[in-house]
């Protein structure tokens, strides 16, 4: 990793818990050095800080045109994409960060640019179709793969709600809510506590209330005196509408920041 060892995840941490000033010369050395190790990724590389420059820029902590300053990154970032879901193989994860990119890429909204609005939309369009293909496979559901579900899943009802339209994805989106929540009730399924975490933003988000009634089951199940992540967050939101949840409920939390990271780009948290 770049720069003391630091993901573009820590970045984003140290930003929000720490409330740091932003330094433009850390962006800077970032995008030289993600440049001459031909780095890519989301994580250390191109994706993740064009993701992070835009989403500072939506949010006032820079300023500029994004469609000016990413201009080039856009390009690469466009071909990057065509490759990925042109392959036989889909990479879930990376599908997701591309995903993340343009969902922000497109909250950067200019009316002086709409051509990037469009293809931002195309490729957004292209990396559901792709997804959608796994959320339809059967063999997708096995135990090991249950955590690329429900990340795929909290990304949906993020989509669904903010972003595009709802029929991109709703026939997948909802089968596979309704398998996932029925393994869960029916065969007591062991996931790691950040899933079943996702899991609950992802059903207080869509607002689904007969999902909800199911979730309320699998807490019930699992025991609600169980100190976690997603019990806590149960019985601090409750039944409170996640439209008016906002980040310090999820700052009471000790959270790696890949996980804040998830949770920031996949609900409608960040403000005051």
């Amino acid at each position: 990793m770049y720069l003391n060892n630091k993901s573009i995840f820590d970045l984003l941490s140290f930003h929000i818990v720490d409330e740091n000033i932003v330094d433009e010369t850390i962006l800077e050395r970032w995008v030289e050095q993600a440049m001459v190790n031909d780095d890519y990724s989301f994580e250390t590389g191109l994706l993740g800080i064009a993701w992070y420059i835009s989403f500072l820029i939506e949010n006032n902590y820079l300023v500029g045109d994004p469609d000016e300053i990413l201009a080039d990154l856009d390009d690469l970032i466009y071909k990057l994409t065509l490759k990925e879901v042109l392959q036989e193989s889909i990479h879930v994860e990376k599908h997701l960060n591309l995903i993340t990119y343009y969902q922000q890429r497109i909250g950067n909204d200019s009316k002086d640019h709409i051509y990037n609005r469009f293809t931002h939309f195309e490729c957004l369009k292209l990396l559901i179709a792709r997804l959608n293909e796994v959320l339809l496979d059967p063999k997708s559901f096995d135990q090991k793969e249950l955590p690329l579900i429900i990340d795929i899943l909290l990304k949906y009802s993020y989509l669904a709600i903010y972003v595009t339209d709802e029929s991109l994805l709703e026939k997948p989106f909802y089968s596979s809510i309704e398998n996932i929540l029925d393994r869960f009730i029916l065969e007591h399924v062991f996931i790691e506590n950040v899933f079943i975490a996702k899991l609950f933003l992802c059903v207080k988000q869509y607002d689904n209330r007969y999902w909800w009634g199911k979730f309320q089951k699998i807490l019930q199940s699992n025991g609600s005196n169980e100190t976690s992540l997603w019990s806590e967050l149960y019985l601090h939101i409750g039944e409170t509408d996640l439209k008016d949840v906002n980040l310090k409920h999820f700052m009471k939390y000790d959270m790696d920041s890949k996980t804040l990271f998830d949770f920031v780009t996949n609900t409608n948290v960040y403000g005051d």
